[in-house]
């Protein structure tokens, strides 16, 4: 496939940071002044307590032409998430800023209360895997939640990537500018191909192909061709890679190793929940909608998984021959720990389709490895 012409594009002046010229001379002389002077600053803006969507940037300008970019997140051919090669250092200006004033503050009123916990509301999150002297914070949208729990599902704008089970402590209320600065990243998807075996109308990528795509792309600096906004939210793209010293376009690879088909008119996620907005260079907002392509992967694969569940109940439930009754086996393998030879006792759980082994065993069987592992650790991963 042959590549458009790539060109250097200048930064784009709707992702300047918002910190000043005469801040930035600041915070060089006396940063830590600095970061108190932008978090006062920062006190006084409105907060964002009930908005359900985020300002996406919209580049028509960039289309038809071919780009160098980082891929910053990869769910499958048809959902991968990049930042154009020149985005990124405005990005960490931005996501300073958000650290810095959210390390900042230890204000109550920035706190989320359990009841004002809703579904596709715009909040911020304490990163947790972030250490808490350095919490990094990134723009949220809540999934799912569930209030017994205290925990979230959350969809992070900037990353293109969700997270599960995210305690709802860790939540915060956005600023204004924060909510309003345009999302960095583009999502897309891989132009005119499928899967191979796909003869529904949901689209589902298998494991092996998403495999072998994640392997092609990992660790490159690709080159993209942006070549359409989709109604799906999706740029439609050409993908470029080095591999092996070979100049590769990822559309071509993937049907060249039998992991996708060429299709002539590429096939759009439909779920029409949520408005997104995008914004082009000038300034101008389109409404559409449609829900954030992410998003709508996350919801689609949530389908899956039920109707799954569903069907294997329902088998279990009207064959007889399949007990549910759960069968304990309990054995014992010879081992040395510390030298010492010893008899591990290790017991097996047998349960509709699935083997459990107890925290115990595992942790046994760990310490093998890791004398300080404990059944706490176990418990917290």
């Amino acid at each position: 496939r042959r590549k458009s012409q790539a060109i250097i594009s200048q930064t784009k002046p709707c992702l300047k940071s918002s910190t000043c010229a005469t801040e930035q001379i600041l915070f060089c002389q006396n940063p830590i002044d600095s970061k108190l002077s932008t978090a006062i600053l920062y006190r006084n803006q409105p907060i964002v307590t009930n908005c359900f969507s985020y300002d996406f940037y919209f580049p028509d300008h960039l289309l038809q032409q071919t780009h160098e970019c980082m891929i910053i997140a990869a769910l499958n051919p048809h959902c991968f998430t990049i930042q154009l090669k020149q985005d990124p250092i405005e990005f960490d200006k931005f996501q300073r800023e958000i650290n810095d004033f959210y390390n900042t503050i230890d204000d109550k009123k920035y706190f989320i209360p359990l009841e004002q916990i809703q579904k596709n509301l715009c909040v911020i999150c304490a990163d947790p895997k972030s250490s808490d002297n350095d919490k990094i914070w990134n723009r949220s949208q809540i999934l799912d939640f569930d209030i017994n729990d205290q925990t979230v599902n959350l969809f992070y704008v900037d990353l293109g990537t969700w997270d599960e089970y995210v305690p709802i402590n860790r939540l915060r209320y956005l600023i204004d500018s924060f909510h309003h600065h345009l999302v960095f990243s583009l999502t897309c998807r891989l132009a005119h191909i499928s899967p191979i075996d796909n003869d529904t109308k949901i689209v589902t990528w298998p494991d092996d192909a998403i495999d072998q795509f994640l392997a092609v792309i990992n660790q490159v600096v690709p080159e993209i061709e942006l070549l359409a906004f989709g109604n799906d939210g999706l740029f439609q793209t050409n993908l470029f890679v080095i591999n092996s010293g070979q100049y590769v376009c990822v559309n071509d690879y993937m049907i060249h190793i039998k992991k996708a088909k060429a299709i002539l008119q590429s096939t759009d996620i439909d779920d029409n929940n949520q408005n997104i907005t995008q914004s082009d260079k000038q300034g101008t907002v389109n409404h559409g909608p449609i829900i954030h392509p992410v998003i709508a992967l996350y919801n689609q694969l949530g389908e899956i998984l039920k109707r799954s569940i569903i069907k294997s109940r329902s088998t279990i439930l009207n064959n007889s021959s399949i007990s549910i009754k759960p069968l304990v086996k309990l054995i014992h393998t010879n081992t040395q720990i510390n030298n010492i030879p010893q008899k591990l006792p290790l017991i097996f759980i047998h349960y509709e389709k699935s083997i459990l082994i107890p925290d115990f065993n595992i942790c046994s069987l760990l310490k093998m490895i890791n004398s300080n592992i404990d059944t706490h650790i176990i418990e917290d991963y």
